[in-house]
């Protein structure tokens, strides 16, 4: 699942069961701004879990799908 292309960046991060969660929980976003805020919060969450494990995380998250909604 995380070699795929759109896996969040994230991904070898979570659980499976975390990572189902994450992607049904952006299938039911439907407004920007949320999706955004959605991803915000995930990213900083994913970013501290990386710190913890001794990786690098990008920066900035990536808003791809949200940026198709309106």
């Amino acid at each position: 699942m995380c070699q795929d292309k759109d896996a969040p960046s994230g991904c070898k991060l979570m659980s499976a069961d975390e990572m189902k969660a994450h992607q049904e929980k952006m299938r039911g976003m439907t407004d920007k701004n949320s999706c955004m805020a959605y991803m915000d919060e995930h990213h900083q969450a994913m970013k501290e879990r990386a710190a913890k494990a001794g990786q690098t995380f990008p920066d900035k998250p990536g808003y791809g799908r949200c940026e198709r909604m309106k």
